[in-house]
């Protein structure tokens, strides 16, 4: 009983799709999505930004390299939200130790996905989750994520919410088993729904979020 009350409590705090869409919702633009590699990752020299850019929907972490899912949202002219919620939903899952964990983070960006993307927005994530509890260990659901508060922090500087999705496995955890990665691909059918109206005085994202860490990358 103490275990399932535990599970059911994950799932509502990351928002699994059966919870439902936002009433009378609107969906921001997705402009772009892609996967920012680090390619040979090297602790001791923290990258300032990819190796190169490719697709296919990865969010893994290998010895070899580090996949982050990166994608662009447009706002157009709206400049708040009383709530902002991401569908990532899930092609395959890929634990370790029955998990699969994953971080979030959120930035202010120009309208298309660079290598510099890859450090945006700081280090702080909006949220972290495991992939394999908030899906209930169903390898094709949908995952949400409540951005309300990241989206209202970079609305008044950009019309463009860039969303960063990593595994928060470190290259030397993953030695063993096959495949020799760890975290999730994702399905390229992402959306941001978001609601108008007066922004929350406490969005459910606010204790993960640092508004400072925002930037709009150089062209």
């Amino acid at each position: 009983m103490a275990n399932s009350l535990i599970k059911a409590l994950q799932c509502l705090a990351v928002g699994v799709l059966a919870l439902g869409g936002l009433a009378h919702a609107e969906q921001a633009i997705l402009v772009q999505d892609a996967v920012l590699v680090e390619a040979n990752p090297n602790p001791d020299e923290p990258a300032l930004r990819a190796t190169y850019m490719t697709n296919d929907d990865w969010a893994v972490t290998s010895p070899s390299f580090i996949d982050a899912a990166v994608m662009v949202f447009d706002f157009g002219t709206q400049r708040s939200v009383s709530r902002a919620v991401l569908s990532l939903p899930l092609e395959n899952l890929y634990p370790r130790a029955g998990m699969a964990p994953l971080r979030v983070h959120a930035f202010a960006d120009d309208g298309r996905i660079d290598l510099a993307d890859y450090k945006a927005g700081g280090s702080i994530a909006v949220t972290e989750l495991d992939a394999v509890a908030a899906s209930g260990g169903n390898a094709t659901a949908t995952l949400t994520v409540d951005l309300t508060g990241a989206v209202n922090a970079i609305l008044p500087t950009s019309r463009y919410v860039g969303i960063r999705i990593q595994s928060t496995a470190v290259p030397a955890d993953v030695t063993s088993g096959f495949p020799v990665w760890t975290g999730v691909k994702f399905r390229p059918l992402y959306s941001l729904e978001f609601a108008t109206g007066t922004p929350p005085a406490l969005p459910a994202d606010r204790p993960r979020f640092d508004s400072y860490t925002l930037s709009v990358p150089q062209a």
